[in-house]
């Protein structure tokens, strides 16, 4: 809780005591958005348009990847330096060379047309903002057997269980159409992230 606080109340996480005080604000996440004057003038107006209810630690500091005694003695960022360092260990030791790409979801039809995306990609992340973008052209997108993950709303706060249970239909629903799609398990609120297989 205490470190939940700082975050609200600072805006900082996964602070390490032995690098520095944090005292040199960070402007990464700020970005910029139209906004009205008093007399309605058009201007940009600067700040951080990113969640302030939902933590930043839920992604790697709520439970261990490894055996832990007492996970309660730990700070959420030694558990999250833990956890990132140990999944880097498991894609140097098992994973063959892979690349990354992050693709904007206003030109995957465009993208999909190119012989450098097309049928080309293994795995297809969609993260919670985003699942709308869930469409047909994904299976053109994707390699012959590739897996879908996309962010559940598990850690919402803000959505009631009922909300969370209508996202989860509404994501199995959008995959099925998108080019049938099949949930590897039965999906519920409670899991992270809902994966499907695509089908042949």
């Amino acid at each position: 809780m205490e470190e939940f606080m700082q975050w609200r109340e600072k805006g900082i996480a996964y602070m390490f005591q032995e690098r520095g005080d944090y005292s040199t604000p960070n402007y990464t996440m700020l970005s910029y958005t139209e906004a009205k004057t008093k007399t309605q003038q058009t201007i940009q107006l600067i700040g951080y348009w990113g969640d302030i209810v939902n933590s930043p630690f839920p992604c790697f500091a709520f439970d261990t990847l490894q055996p832990c005694d007492d996970i309660t003695k730990k700070t959420a960022a030694q558990i999250a330096e833990e956890n990132v360092a140990h999944l880097f260990q498991e894609i140097t030791k098992n994973a063959a060379p892979f690349m990354a790409s992050l693709l904007l979801t206003n030109n995957l039809e465009t993208l999909a047309t190119r012989a450098k995306f097309s049928n080309q990609f293994e795995a297809i992340y969609v993260s919670s903002n985003q699942a709308q973008s869930i469409k047909p052209v994904l299976k053109l997108l994707a390699a012959e057997k590739a897996t879908l993950f996309v962010e559940n709303a598990t850690f919402m706060l803000l959505l009631s269980n009922e909300q969370k249970n209508l996202y989860v239909e509404k994501v199995d629903e959008l995959a099925s159409v998108a080019g049938n799609w099949k949930p590897v398990q039965t999906h519920t609120r409670q899991s992270p992230i809902l994966i499907y297989h695509k089908e042949l």
